[in-house]
């Protein structure tokens, strides 16, 4: 009986559950980048917890469940979120190297890559060769996890170039091609996602939480840009390019915090006006990272020289951060707690599972 109950939420184990560890880890980021240590150890922890479970939960499911897996895999609304494993295993590297772990952090990383390479050039050749679906069906702000998966390689390479090993320069130049690569990959994406938005009539059931990756994926080719803006004794590659980098994080940024209000705008939209009510569902953590994401990349941000004004923003943005999280994370455990096991861990129900025969 058990185990019976083990395998159900298994089997609808929802391909981006690992947004869950995101969004744990970049609030820890965030407090540690505000000074609050102890806060930013304790959601760290907490954070490698969940990965940990999460990493068992998901090889037990591609073990016992490999048709849902494969179907997950080959379909364009469901695909996306298995980036979301790249990026939790970065933003848990990333803190972990700023901490002196650089061995474990550097593991990450590497699985990480491999993972996102391979993820890719499936996603890719999936599309290219056998999705059959109108883009307008098909496409939501959670393709752009494919970003943010890309673009925190480049955050965890800058917290690396300090490494003994002498591989300074490698460093340099996976982070700098990883974040221009990531910004290319941004732009192409959104401007079919702001088609999608824009010439197709909208309804409260398309309004889903992914979309807040749209201010995510850009929030961390910022913070990614920053960090290679500020380095110390970059090469002189990067010295070179470095009015570039500034230049383009500073729009990204500025892009990231025109989405917000309007993405705010939406919700409204979506529960005020239709009334739809909220509910907590597994795509709820992919709105609580981008403004995790925002706060930290404005928060360095705010250090280099002409933008010390942004600085005034990051408490209201370490504030926001810290209540979603925990508004979330109270649903989770409320969901939990009233099914006896994590009955909700399937998408939610306006998710339209469409394979594109």
């Amino acid at each position: 009986m058990m185990f019976q109950r083990l395998r159900s939420p298994l089997e609808r184990l929802y391909p981006g559950y690992f947004a869950c560890v995101m969004a744990t880890g970049i609030v820890s980021a965030a407090l540690r980048l505000t000074h609050h240590p102890q806060s930013s150890d304790v959601m760290l922890y907490l954070g490698l917890l969940l990965y940990g479970l999460f990493v068992i939960a998901y090889l037990l499911r591609c073990l016992w469940f490999w048709q849902q897996v494969k179907r997950d895999l080959t379909c364009a609304m469901e695909v996306f979120g298995f980036f979301t494993f790249v990026a939790a295993s970065n933003v848990i590297a990333n803190d972990l190297a700023v901490r002196g772990h650089t061995v474990l952090a550097v593991t990450l990383n590497v699985a990480a890559c491999i993972t996102w390479i391979g993820l890719m050039y499936h996603v890719m050749i999936f599309l290219i060769f056998h999705h059959r679906q109108p883009v307008e069906k098909a496409i939501h702000g959670g393709w752009l996890l494919a970003v943010v998966g890309i673009e925190s390689v480049a955050v965890v390479g800058t917290a690396l170039v300090n490494l003994p090993s002498g591989s300074r320069a490698a460093w340099e130049l996976v982070s700098l091609a990883a974040w221009g690569f990531g910004a290319l990959l941004y732009f192409i994406l959104i401007t079919l996602i702001c088609y999608r938005l824009f010439f197709r009539a909208a309804t409260p059931a398309d309004i889903r939480p992914p979309y807040w990756i749209n201010m995510g994926a850009t929030a961390i080719a910022t913070l990614a840009g920053a960090r290679l803006a500020l380095l110390a004794h970059p090469s002189d590659f990067l010295v070179a390019a470095r009015p570039f980098v500034q230049s383009v994080t500073f729009l990204l940024w500025a892009w990231s915090t025109w989405w917000i209000p309007l993405l705010i705008l939406m919700g409204l939209w979506k529960h005020v006006v239709f009334r739809e009510p909220i509910r907590y569902q597994p795509a709820l953590w992919g709105m609580v990272f981008p403004i995790g994401m925002y706060t930290a990349a404005t928060a360095t941000m705010s250090r280099i020289p002409g933008l010390e004004l942004l600085e005034a923003i990051v408490p209201w943005g370490l504030a926001a951060a810290i209540l979603a999280w925990t508004l979330v994370a109270f649903g989770w455990l409320v969901s939990c707690l009233r099914s006896g096991v994590p009955q909700r861990l399937s998408p939610p129900a306006d998710s339209g599972r469409s394979h594109g025969r």
